[in-house]
């Protein structure tokens, strides 16, 4: 299937995925959720174990495990942010994360940049201002006035940040070529279970060391639990669509079409929650979604 293709039924399912990431936090506890949520998202791999190849060098374990930490900061952070602030105001920007990984796709991956590329990037910054701020600049000061936000506002960027790199040893891992190197790539769904595989640990080791850890995940199960079964089959098929489309695609096309998730999570999402200054977030998203389209011409 076409890496454009996948990185599109990513997108989809991304967008669902968070949708459904916001309902399940609400007032719950995120060490004791991700610990249940990765453990039933390793459960459903577990049967399909014949189709995972493992690592074949010390190399590539080591980029597994620096990968696998990123993954777990950023979780961690974007959990927060989902948390504490509107979901139609987390995701578009995140987008930014988009700025920074064509970047690295073109000085990394020897990935080419266009005219309407550049012009998308100054595009993703436009709509990341009129999404938070609005219009008008006397609305900055509002923004960062509030102490909780600006909070917040750092945890989506470190999660930003996170993110970048993350996509870097994504795409090392699972073509090796486009660094010149001799390894052998890793799998989209070998990726996928070792990654999960090692977050589910991580988290639950997190998680016992709580008070009342029972007692935590209990109220998960009870709140939530059916949509963490949801959520957690969602998600392994966008990881898998978009690892596939990584592996066989340029990291400048596929990231930003893996990123138009937004515009369901902000309109759909936004509309779910009733959330404020909805109108003002759907033009700000819909820059983005622009600004998308033109990196990817």
């Amino acid at each position: 299937m076409n890496a454009l293709v996948l990185a599109f039924l990513a997108a989809i399912a991304y967008g669902v995925y968070y949708i459904i990431l916001k309902r399940n936090l609400n007032h719950q506890h995120i060490w004791s959720y991700y610990a249940l949520f990765f453990t039933v998202m390793f459960a459903l791999l577990v049967p399909f174990h014949e189709n995972v190849v493992m690592p074949s060098s010390g190399y590539q374990w080591a980029v597994v495990l620096i990968e696998t930490s990123l993954l777990a900061l950023y979780f961690i952070f974007t959990s927060f942010a989902y948390q504490h602030l509107e979901s139609s105001e987390v995701s578009p920007l995140g987008n930014l994360g988009l700025v920074f990984s064509v970047l690295a796709g073109i000085f990394l991956f020897g990935e080419s940049l266009s005219f309407l590329q550049m012009l998308g990037v100054l595009l993703m910054m436009m709509g990341a201002f009129v999404l938070e701020v609005g219009v008008h600049v006397s609305r900055i000061k509002k923004v960062f006035a509030s102490r909780r936000h600006r909070k917040f506002l750092y945890f989506i960027l470190l999660a930003l940040f996170f993110s970048v790199f993350s996509n870097i040893t994504e795409k090392i891992l699972l073509d090796p070529a486009s660094l010149h190197s001799s390894l052998e790539p890793i799998t989209p769904f070998s990726l996928n279970f070792i990654t999960r595989g090692l977050l589910m640990v991580f988290f639950l080791a997190r998680a016992f060391l709580k008070v009342d850890f029972t007692a935590r995940v209990t109220h998960v199960v009870r709140s939530v639990g059916w949509w963490v079964l949801v959520a957690a089959i969602i998600y392994n098929f966008a990881n898998i669509f978009y690892y596939a489309a990584l592996a066989n695609g340029k990291m400048s096309l596929v990231i930003p079409i893996a990123y138009l998730s937004s515009l369901f999570t902000t309109i759909i999402g936004g509309s779910l929650f009733h959330e404020h200054n909805l109108k003002q977030k759907v033009v700000g998203c819909a820059i983005m979604i622009l600004a998308t389209f033109l990196l990817v011409v």
